[in-house]
């Protein structure tokens, strides 16, 4: 019989130095959003109409995003308690998994573009930090840090496609700074005057303004998001697993016209393949059977790329 297959999940091998994880998923709507790791409550902001749970976008899996009112005024986002800030530790990573349907500002400063986390302290030299969605083409993922210089430090990546999932690690550690996005490193800067280890602010916006200093805020739908006290995690190997985990766990639907057949004849199979399922490796489904008299192991790989 032929029917539905999906993918086989891949390991998260990405657990040491990990402190927090919120993962759309475990979001109830109306209530705070936990962290699954050290249980730590992002808090709505105060705006009446809270955040809105998508689940057409991730596969089986659920996202999180504000009410579709977006007027800045109505729709909440999230607070995240200060000290659980990236900066109290030395070295850190912060990865999230977003899906963007709009271009967001053409702004190559992370405070000018449509903030996904993070916050800005006025004046230069803070410790400060965060990414957003939007950058110097419009379509690019923008971090920004503070530097004990006085100085800030912006790194953009390329653009990336809308209406698809996206993963976005930054990195900083040992006086360099780097971002990933879906598998690669696009952007590195070393030898910066880095600040030691301190939390300044009394939120970390996720998703809101409150507290941020910073105007606008992504409208689009966020799978997750990580926190890790280290910068050793291997940040390209990370973006590939999380874009690939919340895209190929889609559905993926086999078909046939052919009602019946003789054991060893052949049978075309319709194979259909949501269209946002995107990722730089291939995917096996394994056909099955209801009679115990034909083998369960034959199985058909999509190439990589296979999106329709």
């Amino acid at each position: 019989a032929i029917g539905l297959a999906t993918t086989v999940a891949q390991a998260d091998n990405f657990t040491a130095g990990l402190v927090n994880e919120w993962v759309g998923d475990d979001y109830t709507y109306g209530n705070s959003w936990v962290d699954r790791i050290s249980g730590v409550s992002a808090n709505l902001d105060g705006y009446p109409l809270p955040p809105i749970l998508v689940t057409n976008v991730f596969g089986t899996h659920s996202g999180v995003q504000r009410d579709i009112a977006g007027d800045g005024t109505t729709d909440a986002g999230f607070n995240i308690p200060g000290n659980n800030a990236p900066t109290a530790y030395a070295n850190y990573t912060v990865s999230a998994v977003i899906y963007p349907t709009v271009a967001g500002p053409n702004n190559g400063a992370y405070y000018g573009s449509q903030l996904i986390v993070g916050y800005d302290i006025g004046g230069a030299g803070q410790t400060d930090w965060g990414f957003s969605w939007g950058g110097n083409t419009s379509l690019s993922f923008v971090a920004g840090i503070g530097l004990s210089n006085g100085n800030d430090q912006g790194l953009n990546t390329p653009a990336v496609a809308l209406s698809q999932v996206h993963a976005v690690a930054l990195q900083v550690g040992g006086g360099t700074m780097s971002l990933f996005v879906d598998g690669a490193m696009v952007a590195q800067q070393t030898g910066l005057a880095t600040e030691a280890p301190a939390t300044q602010q009394g939120v970390i916006p996720l998703l809101s303004n409150v507290g941020a200093n910073i105007g606008q805020v992504f409208p689009g739908a966020l799978a997750e998001l990580r926190i890790y006290t280290n910068s050793t995690v291997d940040g390209a190997a990370l973006t590939a697993y999380l874009q690939t985990n919340y895209n190929f766990s889609q559905a993926i639907m086999l078909s046939t016209n052919t009602i019946g057949a003789i054991v060893g004849s052949n049978a075309m199979v319709t194979v259909s393949v949501p269209a946002n399922v995107t990722a730089s490796s291939s995917a096996v489904v394994t056909l099955t059977s209801a009679n115990p008299a034909v083998t369960a192991s034959q199985t058909i790989t999509l190439p990589v790329g296979v999106n329709s």
